[in-house]
């Protein structure tokens, strides 16, 4: 499907409180090399993708975060893991893949390392593991990351885990 058919038909998809620019969205999908894929902007928190693809995404970002943080929703396109035994931690390791392609897109794109609170350990680290260890201890979020944590456990249900110590 060409880009211009792919924006255009977002803008049906568009939830209340978004809408379309197909300008913006072509150049955002280009500065991030990302497949098209419908993006609507409004006023948000937090940018998400929709459990249909669509990606809705703060207006207020510049492009260059915008294209990071597209990287990062579109890591979100595939399975998630199955909710039982395991699930928890599959869920923060595939969270915390998604914030490394965001953040090392981010760096690449000389954007400074403060938007996020382990950006900068992460910049000096590059070890996902950070990321996954933040998102566990910060289930309900801070400093532009939502409940990441909250909504896994919530997800994945009951763990039967032994104490972690």
């Amino acid at each position: 499907m060409s880009l211009l058919l792919l924006i255009a038909a977002c803008s049906g998809r568009c939830p209340d409180g978004t809408s379309p620019d197909d300008a913006r969205a072509a150049a955002i999908l280009d500065l991030s090399g990302a497949p098209d894929a419908p993006i609507c902007f409004g006023a948000r928190d937090h940018s998400v993708i929709t459990a249909d693809g669509v990606l809705l995404l703060d207006a207020s970002m510049d492009d260059p975060s915008a294209a990071a943080r597209v990287l990062h929703l579109l890591a979100h396109r595939g399975p998630a893991p199955p909710p039982g035994p395991g699930c928890v931690e599959a869920s923060l390791t595939q969270e915390a893949e998604a914030w490394a392609l965001e953040l090392r897109a981010r760096a690449r794109m000389g954007l400074p390392a403060d938007r996020y609170p382990f950006e900068l350990s992460f910049r000096q680290s590059d070890d996902i593991g950070l990321i996954a260890r933040w998102l566990r201890e910060h289930p309900d979020g801070a400093g532009h990351v939502d409940a990441v944590g909250a909504g896994i456990a919530r997800r994945c249900g009951p763990q039967t885990t032994g104490s972690r110590r």
